[in-house]
């Protein structure tokens, strides 16, 4: 009987290990990177032009934005007990790299490219 229960917990902690990674990868894949500018913005979408199209991706609030300042003014807005959206860190002409899942279309992480001094 402990063989039996030992042999058991062996074959499900070597599933486990052997499930998990490719599960892993495969997210992994699906995930794309546009740069670009934005053309639009909104409470739940952002739509960012390339060279030679434009993609409208989907932002909710896993959306993580990342830029200079961006994490302060989170901070504070959360303090204040204000909920934050897109629109309160990026906006149109600002120039981005966006992190999405290919099959949904939903952003995961907007980057904020810091402005090119003039």
């Amino acid at each position: 009987m402990k063989r039996l229960v030992a042999a058991s917990m062996g074959a499900l902690f070597l599933t486990a290990v052997l499930v998990s990674p490719s599960v892993s990868l495969h997210a992994a894949a699906a995930e794309k990177t546009v740069n670009g500018t934005v053309s639009a913005v909104a409470a739940d979408s952002i739509t960012i032009k390339e060279k030679d199209a434009e993609i409208k991706l989907t932002v909710d609030s896993k959306t993580k934005v990342i830029g200079t300042g961006a994490g302060t003014k989170d901070a504070k807005m959360k303090d204040d007990k204000k909920p934050t959206q897109i629109v309160d860190f990026v906006k149109a002409g600002d120039s981005v790299m966006a992190k999405y899942d290919e099959a949904t279309k939903v952003a995961t992480e907007v980057r904020l490219h810091k402005p090119v001094a003039k």
